[in-house]
């Protein structure tokens, strides 16, 4: 395993999941209810798993104020006010639902279970509906999170479905937006709430994806534990990962797309399902690390803690930063035990590359695709001599967030260098001769 996936086993977990793309998720559902009901009495009568579980309540509250717990009976009719949301459960998935929608009891070959929707013929036709399966006998067409066009419906729509719990929950409405806000809600008792209906799209490291606004918790909450990282790889060598005690509670994912992993943690396994199904590549690219928004703080929204921008690696310019240059090099211990910072440069798959390795009897190309070389004396360097530091991989003391540039306590580096033989690389961003920032840089 290499250092960044045991790094990465530390703060995410998930799984590869090349689910097909399609539609049909509307006429799927209608022939679930006839066709696999009855392959599965067939198959055992005795032990059936229904593909909608039961029952189904209603709670008060959710996502407006005087959300109602009686919805309707079975005669067709809703009572909830129109404009506001309520919340709906099946055993411990929560999914919040327009006010003016019902519950309603729809027979399938004989066989009643209930749906939610506007009218009994959106629901029980599966026009615009929300419905819960057992996870375990659900058959997609298509992954999770993956908003389709109901081309094969009477009435296009757009349909999907995610995983909460140990269901699969699934809607369809004529409104992509709102199909995907139902979906973005649903959730584990004690999960948060999230407010899906505000997304935007951001673009890094070679990738597209779209996320909620302040993943759907508002700009009040602690967004640390959530990202979306990249990590070079072979598809049929994905990291191995195992989940961190103390995150429990995070829904997290792991797909591999245009020849890099890409991990999700998001505060549900459902709003995972659906910022994952967005990820796209939009150019050829080896780059590690999170991806960052305009503001430079992972996709929080936040104002970025520190000024320049250390790009997980390889430092990127950033709107306020002083010096666009930082001086790179490793910083290690020296004989007399002090700490000393060596100058590098950094040479790639090129003429200037090619020429190094063979004055120097290198193996070219190079492994990683660059190679780092000295460029200089070695002179000594006091880390607290700087204003603000930041810690990617071996500094990470006390950050239990993905993996990311984050603020550390300067002293971490030297605390970190305790053998002669260890160094970390660094850039060094300078003001009139100031240390305004230094920052560690993952380096495989």
């Amino acid at each position: 395993m290499s250092d960044f996936e045991e790094r990465l086993s530390a703060v995410i977990a998930g799984q590869a999941d090349d689910a097909p793309q399609g539609g049909g998720l509307a006429e799927a559902a209608r022939r679930r209810h006839g066709v696999r009901r009855r392959r599965q009495l067939a198959v055992g009568a005795v032990a059936v798993v229904l593909a909608i579980t039961a029952p189904v309540v209603v709670l008060a509250g959710g996502g407006g104020d005087g959300a109602r717990d009686e919805l309707v009976g079975n005669d067709g009719t809703s009572t909830a006010p129109t404009g506001e949301w309520q919340t709906v459960e099946d055993g411990d998935v929560r999914v919040a639902i327009p006010g003016d929608w019902g519950r309603f009891s729809c027979d399938f070959d004989g066989f009643e279970s209930e749906v939610f929707g506007p009218t009994e013929v959106d629901a029980c036709d599966f026009r615009t509906y929300l419905a819960f399966y057992g996870s375990a006998t659900f058959d997609p067409f298509a992954g999770p999170g993956v908003i389709s066009a109901n081309e094969d419906a009477d009435d296009h729509g757009w349909s999907g479905y995610v995983y909460a719990g140990d269901l699969a929950v699934t809607s369809s409405t004529g409104d992509r937006e709102l199909t995907r806000r139902i979906l973005a809600s649903a959730r584990v008792a004690g999960q948060p709430e999230v407010d899906g209906s505000e997304w935007r799209t951001v673009e890094d490291l070679g990738i597209r994806v779209d996320v909620p606004e302040f993943w759907g918790l508002g700009a009040e909450a602690d967004l640390e534990l959530y990202a979306v990282c990249v990590a070079p790889g072979e598809r049929d060598d994905p990291p191995e990962l195992e989940p961190k005690a103390d995150v429990d509670e995070v829904g997290v994912g792991l797909s591999y797309v245009s020849g890099r992993w890409v991990s999700v943690s998001a505060p549900t396994q459902a709003l995972g399902d659906l910022v994952m199904a967005t990820v796209e590549a939009t150019a050829a690219s080896s780059a590690i690390g999170c991806v960052r928004d305009d503001f430079g703080d992972g996709l929080s929204g936040a104002e970025p803690a520190f000024p320049c921008d250390p790009g997980f690696g390889a430092p990127k310019p950033r709107a306020g930063c002083p010096d666009p240059a930082p001086d790179l090099g490793w910083l290690s211990r020296g004989s007399g035990g002090q700490l000393v910072l060596q100058p590098f440069r950094t040479l790639h798959n090129d003429a200037e590359g090619e020429a190094y390795a063979q004055e120097n009897g290198l193996e070219y190309p190079f492994s990683n695709d660059y190679l780092d070389v000295p460029a200089g004396a070695p002179a000594a360097f006091d880390p607290l001599s700087a204003q603000v530091c930041t810690g990617a991989i071996a500094i990470r003391a006390g950050h239990r967030g993905p993996l990311e540039d984050h603020v550390v306590d300067c002293a971490d580096f030297g605390a970190a260098l305790t053998r002669r033989d260890s160094r970390i690389p660094v850039a060094v961003w300078r003001d009139d001769g100031v240390v305004v920032q230094l920052s560690e840089l993952y380096r495989p």
